[in-house]
């Protein structure tokens, strides 16, 4: 009778923890996704420089100069190209950067003078002539313009703060829910009461969590319901192409853990076949 006992507290305690280990699985599994892409700033780099990003970024950019020009006192012609995408690939690359080094702010010196020197270039092709002192005053508020949506919008009070802190969120919870889950696995073993029983339980709980998650980043990829999905008014070109370019990562991550999901199930199934064939 008390081995009874034993044996159905060992059994509840079993089911306990397996539910906990599928969580923090989850979680694991979800956190080295999401750093190996999201939380990498040389991937977000990359994917940011290139296709519709660089364009939907370097268009805004263009813009907000030339209406910063025209407040100044220098109108342009709309399709005047005064940033270029080299402008904009510098800028992505300092500002993500500066993100994950939780830095409030980038150096905009040298980009502020590329940007007047262009504009001077585009406005005497136009044939439009101002004074020093005008053109000074258009120069100040391009300046102005600059700092005010790099350094103050995006990096001070957007996501430029918002990264940095995903980041660290990401690698601290993929950190610590592998090392939860490794002890949740070493206190299911000692209450299993055998190698056989654990090793069936946790495959096949490891596969079927990969599953559903390849499955979910196969659903992620297609980006059909992108168009509806605000990230703090992320253009969603942006988020379809990251969404695009991250989900096969996430897709071998979720592969990944299957895999290792059918071997600890293949091996449950080996270990009892001596006993079957006695």
């Amino acid at each position: 009778m008390a081995q009874s006992k034993r044996s159905a507290a060992n059994h509840g305690w079993f089911a306990f923890f397996g539910l906990i280990q599928s969580v923090l699985l989850v979680l694991f599994a979800a956190g080295l996704g999401f750093n190996l892409t999201i939380g990498t700033p040389q991937q977000v780099i990359r994917q940011l420089n290139q296709g519709p990003s660089l364009q939907t970024l370097t268009s805004a950019l263009n813009d907000q100069v030339l209406a910063a020009a025209a407040q100044g006192g220098e109108t342009l012609s709309a399709n005047t190209q005064v940033v270029t995408p080299a402008m904009t690939r510098s800028l992505v690359a300092q500002a993500v950067a500066a993100s994950a080094d939780f830095k409030p702010q980038v150096a905009l010196t040298a980009t502020t003078q590329a940007v007047q020197n262009r504009l001077h270039t585009q406005a005497a092709k136009q044939q439009r002539h101002l004074s020093a002192a005008a053109w000074r005053q258009v120069d100040r508020r391009i300046a102005r313009t600059l700092q005010h949506s790099i350094n103050q919008e995006l990096m001070r009070y957007g996501w430029g703060v918002a990264y940095g802190m995903l980041v660290l969120v990401l690698q601290t919870l993929t950190i610590v829910s592998a090392i939860l889950g490794l002890l949740v696995l070493i206190v299911m073993r000692v209450t299993s009461r055998g190698w056989q029983r654990w090793l069936r339980v946790v495959g096949r709980m490891t596969y079927v969590i990969g599953f559903l998650g390849g499955a979910l980043a196969i659903i992620v990829s297609s980006g059909t319901w992108v168009a509806r999905l605000h990230l703090g008014g992320v253009p969603p070109a942006i988020v379809t192409q990251l969404l695009a370019a991250f989900a096969p990562v996430w897709q071998k991550v979720a592969g990944g853990v299957v895999v290792v999901g059918l071997l600890l199930a293949s091996m449950a199934y080996l270990w009892q076949l001596p006993k079957r064939k006695l």
